[in-house]
């Protein structure tokens, strides 16, 4: 696999990145937002990414073979919002949703959460 092929200083793998709220809505469910009808917006979409990637194989940089959801290191978002308050809701969905990731428990790697735009 490429990603491991790469050679040099420290590596990590970064989530997609989410703009939208953490919590899955109803319209992500067998919706192609690219349709011209459907809904633009797939609320929680990264919760339905993660439970994807979790039933498939990757090898991390240290050549371990794990999930695919495993290989990432942070979880990256925006928080495109009018106040403080609003980025702090947002990123407590995101802690809420993804706590055993962010603890590292249930089997899961521990990871970050990555604020990359405000």
């Amino acid at each position: 696999n490429k990603l491991t092929a790469k050679t040099g200083g420290p590596r990590q793998v970064v989530s997609p990145s989410m703009a939208q709220v953490a919590e899955p809505g109803a319209s992500c469910i067998g919706v192609d937002p690219s349709g011209a009808d459907n809904p633009k917006y797939c609320y929680g979409w990264l919760k339905a990414f993660k439970t994807a990637t979790l039933a498939l194989d990757c090898t991390d940089f240290q050549g371990k073979t794990t999930n695919c959801w495993d290989v990432i290191d942070a979880i990256q978002i925006h928080a495109y919002a009018r106040t403080a308050a609003e980025v702090k809701e947002k990123i407590k969905g995101y802690e809420t949703v993804f706590q055993e990731d962010f603890d590292g428990t249930n089997g899961r790697k521990k990871k970050t959460l990555w604020l990359t735009e405000v």
